[in-house]
């Protein structure tokens, strides 16, 4: 157990477990599994991080464990959805927020300073690693889309993007076209706005807001309200946290819809994928789904988190507990936490099976 300086957001584990990285609503640390930072910093905002072998990336900078800056191409900071390293390789998902950009206006006489508004827009990129150091990288193709929208990565690279405007693109990875450019597998219609989506086994997953909930329904946990805030926060619109039910949609590999089912719940995070056509939604419940079939959906007064192992079981997260679940459902082990205070990050499992959560006060790990 390690002392956390303040609520995590996040928590994320490198491949050899040797380094752990917290993100905070501003800011983030980097550790090692004794409890000894090795990078801490207050200055980032919206953070994602990505645990390496021997480095970390931060929204897109890379750095040693020291901090130390690596050259990338992809410099963009803005809100980030999906980040994919290999090897070689690494892809991004990112969405810039709309915002005013100084401008020059020329004058009789001189210049003037002004501002000129900036759409949201989102880039995809991918990038290749110079081997074998990986001291820096070079764009290998990008893709700029209007508007905003949400974003995932497969394990075989393949990005898939929902836009607002209702639009549903895939694109390859792996491949660019001669003006390097993005090879797309994928560009169908969305009758739906989605917030946000997974790819699974089965093709993808999607989440949109469904019906709203009932006047006199319970308010938002503090902790439920922040993490509502960030579900949506492809809406650009971050208060007040509202109350709704969640459709989930799962669209086959063309982009065609071809099950939907509306929970009585928030899903407050993306989709998750237990293989064999077993899908999890989490959030305020839980809900099963198998084959795009709804298995059952249960409402939960206490926000649920979770991450599925290889195997298809899921660690979970509720109020002060960490729960072992099988595919199916069982408790196989339940862990507290020492002082009963909330987990608030998704689990973060390790190689070695080892899981990672943290609270207000720590950081933990169940081996």
């Amino acid at each position: 157990m390690t002392a956390l300086k303040q609520r995590p957001v996040s928590v994320v584990v490198n491949p050899a477990v040797d380094h752990v990285g917290v993100t905070y609503a501003t800011g983030f640390d980097v550790w090692t599994p004794k409890g000894s930072p090795t990078y801490r910093t207050d200055q980032s905002s919206d953070v994602v991080l990505t645990m390496l072998d021997h480095s970390f990336l931060e929204n897109g900078s890379a750095h040693e464990w020291n901090g130390q800056s690596i050259p990338m191409a992809l410099r963009e900071r803005d809100l980030q959805w999906a980040l994919e390293v290999g090897d070689e390789w690494t892809s991004a998902v990112l969405m810039s927020k709309p915002r005013l950009v100084p401008v020059r206006v020329p004058l009789d006489g001189g210049v003037a300073r002004s501002w000129k508004p900036v759409d949201a827009h989102m880039l995809l990129a991918s990038e290749r690693f110079f081997l074998p150091e990986r001291f820096s990288a070079d764009l290998v193709w990008s893709e700029y889309l209007e508007g905003a929208g949400c974003g995932a990565i497969a394990d075989d690279r393949r990005i898939a993007v929902a836009m607002r405007q209702g639009r549903f693109l895939v694109f390859d990875g792996n491949r660019a076209t001669p003006d390097q450019k993005g090879v797309k597998l994928v560009d169908a219609p969305l009758g739906f706005a989605a917030y946000d989506l997974a790819i699974v086994e089965s093709g993808y997953a999607l989440l949109s807001v469904g019906s709203p909930m009932p006047a006199d329904a319970p308010a938002l946990t503090p902790l439920g309200s922040a993490l509502a805030i960030a579900a949506r926060r492809v809406e650009l619109s971050p208060t007040p946290a509202p109350r709704w039910r969640t459709v989930v949609h799962h669209l086959d590999p063309r982009g065609h819809e071809i099950a939907q089912a509306e929970i009585p719940f928030e899903v407050l995070q993306p989709p998750i994928d237990a293989g064999a056509g077993r899908v999890f939604a989490l959030g305020n419940g839980v809900a099963a789904f198998d084959g795009g079939r709804l298995l059952y959906a249960q409402p939960s007064p206490l926000p649920m988190l979770g991450t599925a192992f290889e195997d298809g079981s899921l660690a979970l997260a509720i109020g002060p507990e960490l729960r072992i679940l099988t595919r199916d459902g069982a408790v196989q082990q339940t862990f507290t936490t020492a002082e009963r205070e909330a987990i608030t990050t998704p689990p973060a499992i390790g190689s070695d099976g080892s899981v990672w959560v943290g609270t207000e006060k720590a950081l933990y790990v169940a081996r």
